[in-house]
């Protein structure tokens, strides 16, 4: 009897931490349990009816395939080993897309900049090779961007 004790609280346990972890028990999250997830037709027992009102999908201004891109308001630039990694829409911060430092610069010419003269962000990677940032910095010189408009990070980022 004393060895079912140790078990039974070993289950309580796991029963309760799976409710904030996921151990693959087969426990919900949400839903009401008495709520039926999906409705039988009774004419086909064997097929799924489908609420046509649950099926009108509105488009969003985000799934538009027509939104144009937002300028951003910085150019944010990860340098990732030889290649410049670049926000080029602000709706989507997540997406980067390579681009050449002439590209850079005319993106940098359409930026607003922040208000204290940001105009470019640069940030590098673990495998950020360091001639790639140098030349960087001296295309944005040349282009005529100020030292002062530009935020080079030393810290490494993901």
């Amino acid at each position: 009897m004393r060895k079912r004790v140790p078990i039974a609280i070993g289950v309580v346990a796991v029963a309760v931490a799976s409710q904030f972890v996921d151990f693959g028990l087969g426990f919900q999250q949400g839903g009401d349990p008495e709520e039926p997830t999906e409705v039988r037709d009774e004419a086909t027992p064997d097929r799924v009816a489908i609420d046509a009102d649950s099926m009108i999908v509105e488009p969003t201004e985000e799934s538009s395939p027509t939104t144009e891109p937002q300028i951003p308001e910085v150019v944010d630039i990860r340098i990732d080993g030889e290649q410049y990694w670049v926000i080029t829409d602000a709706s989507n911060p997540e997406s980067r897309v390579p681009l050449t430092l002439d590209e850079i610069t005319s993106l940098i010419a359409e930026v607003p900049g922040e208000a204290n003269g940001i105009k470019v962000r640069v940030t590098r990677t673990a495998n950020a090779i360091a001639l790639a940032e140098a030349g960087l910095i001296t295309h944005l010189r040349e282009s005529g961007i100020n030292d002062d408009q530009v935020d080079s990070r030393r810290q490494l980022v993901e």
